[in-house]
């Protein structure tokens, strides 16, 4: 009876020790699903625009990543909380951003930004870079107080189109403007913004630019 008591003991601990296993791994093969969609469309979708079209990478950590070209144009790529943000900038102007919940699939991703950037920009993207000597000045103004309150730090760095301003957001965050080039000054000079002039420059048949004078 005793043997019998024992024998069954046996069979219902190693019962248990098998539910609590495959709870274990039912946990795991979960968490490991949730870090894949979260992590690897991310990670594919740096790596489709890395290589995108006449862009280049000018700078990359694990959560971010800013492509250029010499024509002024800029992507911008980030992870803000459970979001994938995606910038396309124009000498530093905002044209269009998109905002895509971490759940969406990279190929999504990239499909709507690439359609409507073939669609919307590449003509003026395979246009020559005809030099700016054509560019007129049409506004030149200071950086008002609310611009100037907004930055914790603007310096010259160099890119892919000549010397830029990095202008590094007390809000979180990086804009860059381009250095008019005219303007003397040294990358890595911090450069005070209440003795900048913004530029806005114009030419026929191009939307307008800015630069920064110093």
């Amino acid at each position: 009876m005793n043997w019998t008591i024992f024998i069954i003991a046996i069979i219902i601990l190693i019962w248990l020790h098998h539910l609590y296993q495959k709870k274990i791994d039912r946990e795991e093969r979960e968490a490991n699903l949730s870090k894949h969609s979260t992590d690897s469309p991310w990670i594919s979708l740096l790596q489709k625009f890395k290589s995108y079209l006449d862009f280049k990478v000018i700078k990359e950590s694990s959560s971010s990543l800013l492509i250029a070209n010499n024509k002024g144009e800029e992507f911008c790529f980030q992870v803000v909380a459970t979001n994938n943000i995606v910038v396309y900038r124009v000498n530093g102007i905002i044209k269009k951003e998109w905002k895509f919940p971490f759940w969406v699939h990279e190929n999504i991703m990239y499909h709507d930004i690439d359609q409507f950037y073939k669609k919307e920009l590449l003509r003026k993207a395979l246009q020559p870079n005809i030099p700016s000597v054509n560019w007129k000045v049409i506004e030149e103004r200071p950086f008002d107080a609310e611009e100037i309150d907004a930055v914790s730090q603007a310096i010259v760095v160099a890119s892919q189109y000549g010397n830029s301003v990095r202008f590094i957001m007390k809000a979180g965050g990086e804009t860059y403007i381009p250095l008019d080039k005219n303007s003397n000054i040294a990358v890595g000079e911090v450069i005070d913004m209440r003795q900048a002039k913004l530029l806005t420059l114009e030419k026929e048949g191009e939307s307008n630019i800015v630069r920064v004078k110093i």
